[in-house]
């Protein structure tokens, strides 16, 4: 049934009970279970991918961005940091790894991810627009607060 989550969900279920070896349908079950805030699931869905495909940087980004999420910042950034290494110009890694760098206060690390996006991203990349305004934002001195007298 078109639309309906849950159904693609149990088809994911069976589809891997009949080829548990398929990589595509892990990523597939943990995309799915990522949209219905199945934080848990995503991750082992997305690790079981890894497993099977350790170059299956799609599956470290997916897993990366639930884990940003819920606050795990520094196994977010190595996801991100795997997705990077195998796909040099996953220009939506570096953006992401950037968000949460900056959350960490490193905006030197966040600066350098967000050029290197700009830099590897393909013509016409969605984001490009909001990533160069957040960019100039870091880069922009702070601004200095006047101290009461």
């Amino acid at each position: 049934m078109k639309g309906d989550r849950r159904g693609g969900r149990d088809d994911y279920d069976e589809a891997i009970r009949l080829d548990p070896d398929d990589a595509e349908l892990w990523i597939g079950r943990g995309m799915t279970r990522e949209k219905e805030r199945d934080d848990d699931g995503a991750i082992e869905d997305f690790t079981e991918c890894i497993r099977l495909k350790p170059d299956h940087a799609r599956a470290y980004f997916h897993r990366a961005t639930v884990r940003a999420l819920r606050g795990e910042n520094a196994a977010a950034i190595s996801d991100y940091t795997s997705a990077i290494h195998i796909d040099p110009k996953y220009a939506d890694a570096y953006a992401n790894r950037a968000a949460v760098r900056l959350a960490t206060g490193d905006r030197a690390g966040a600066a350098a991810d967000l050029r290197k996006a700009l830099e590897v991203a393909p013509p016409g990349w969605p984001p490009r627009e909001r990533v160069e305004r957040d960019l100039r934002r870091i880069e922009s001195p702070p601004k200095r607060r006047l101290q009461p007298p």
